[in-house]
């Protein structure tokens, strides 16, 4: 049916959740197979016999199936601890030695591998200055950054050079790392994360005196895996450029506030929609669509607000197929208007739309940009859009609502034709 391989694309499908809804990976000799703690076969481990309840030889019919959804829809609500599982299940299992306290983020994906990865450890107060503050133009770490910088740096030695760290940088309340695993671990990495956070909170009580039983870290940790020189050479601008940014931001946010969310008479107060009988209107918004859009736009912006009142408002569209010298040419067309004066409205979804976005900011205009996430506290943009939006010559919005999490949705064909048809209608009321 795929909702089980959707609920884990989504990262919300704890793994025992999947392992037991799918109910055909079991171990020869009995159990289900889960990269947790137990006994290590082929890359895999098997849950602690002592606490496996379901006997190898149950007939088919008695293994949880995912033909109810009821596994799968507590894993998507993120519900779904040990005892949850095992009264969907029947109680039939129980796993109290092997249930994550967190969602697995891939359980088939297999964390000794070489690779680059991208991780962001969050503190535990979210939003203090725990690690780091802004000071002035630069970044100022506190004790316990200096502590948690040494511990993570000494994580690469700790790995008998497995591990290379190549970008770090400590924030205010979380830390960037760009980290290349050279060959296979002996142990996943999010054990070496857990073994940083561990270390790094002993010494801070040893040096700094932290209370005892006081907690630093948010558990887990995000992470992206970058395939391409592309992907490391981006991550490691990001990772680097990180206290400039965050400089930016406070400027931005002390002249512009926080985001938040807006009322104007030229942002629709319903969503758009192509003329019947359009070749466009094909790409009619399904139920996934109306259940991230809501049934009226909820329009949330930061930025310069008085960029909606300019008297030349005109939308920008490019095609993913669009070739080069028609982007070219769009650009320097941008340019221009920009110089005069006149204000692109666009999504930037595509590629080319980045680029026009780009050539307007960096010509001395403005641009307005249609975001396709809500845009709450945590709201980044790149780093020209925020050193831009200080200066008062960018505007980002966003029609949809806030989501659970911090996760922007996952774009489909109707999804950017309507943010494409709001950009429109913006541009449109601009310039009656």
């Amino acid at each position: 049916s795929g909702r089980i391989i959707v609920a884990a694309r989504r990262r919300i499908a704890p793994r025992a959740a999947v392992y037991a809804a799918l109910g055909a990976l079991r171990a020869p000799a009995g159990g289900f197979y889960g990269p947790t703690a137990g006994q290590r076969m082929g890359g895999w481990e098997r849950p602690c016999p002592a606490h496996q309840r379901q006997p190898a030889s149950a007939p088919p019919a008695q293994l949880p199936s995912a033909r109810s959804g009821r596994i799968i829809v507590a894993a998507r609500r993120r519900i779904a601890p040990r005892a949850a599982v095992s009264r969907a299940n029947g109680g039939g299992l129980c796993y109290p030695c092997c249930m994550p306290s967190l969602p697995q983020r891939f359980p088939w994906h297999d964390f000794t591998r070489p690779g680059w990865y991208h991780i962001t450890i969050e503190c535990a107060a979210r939003g203090r200055n725990v690690l780091a503050r802004i000071d002035g133009g630069g970044l100022e770490l506190s004790p316990l950054g200096k502590i948690a910088t040494s511990h993570f740096k000494a994580m690469a030695s700790e790995s008998g050079g497995a591990i290379a760290i190549h970008a770090f940088q400590a924030m205010p309340d979380h830390l960037h790392a760009l980290i290349h695993v050279a060959k296979r671990l002996p142990r996943p990495l999010g054990s070496f994360v857990g073994a940083f956070k561990a270390a790094a909170t002993s010494a801070a009580r040893r040096q700094i005196g932290l209370v005892p039983g006081t907690s630093i870290w948010k558990p887990g940790f995000d992470w992206e895996r970058k395939r391409t020189p592309k992907e490391v050479a981006m991550a490691r601008l990001y990772v680097e450029g990180n206290p400039t940014a965050a400089v930016e931001k406070r400027k931005a946010r002390a002249k512009w506030g926080l985001p938040r969310p807006v009322s104007h008479p030229r942002l629709p107060s319903s969503w758009p929609v192509h003329p019947p009988g359009s070749p466009a209107a094909r790409w009619m918004p399904g139920p996934q669509e109306e259940e991230i859009c809501g049934p009226v736009p909820q329009w949330s912006a930061f930025g310069n607000l008085e960029l909606l009142d300019s008297q030349r408002l005109f939308a920008v569209r490019v095609s993913h197929r669009e070739p080069e010298a028609r982007i070219a040419a769009m650009e320097e067309k941008t340019r221009k208007l920009a110089k005069e004066g006149a204000v692109p409205v666009s999504p930037a979804i595509s590629p080319g739309e980045k680029r026009v976005l780009s050539a307007a900011l960096l010509a001395g205009g403005s641009a307005i940009h249609v975001e396709c996430r809500a845009i709450d506290i945590y709201y980044k943009p790149g780093p020209l859009r925020m050193a831009t939006c200080a200066e008062g010559r960018f505007l980002a919005i966003s029609p949809l609502p806030a989501r659970p999490g911090r996760h922007a949705p996952r774009l489909t064909k109707p999804l950017a034709e309507r943010l494409n048809l709001c950009a429109r209608e913006i541009a449109a009321l601009g310039a009656r």
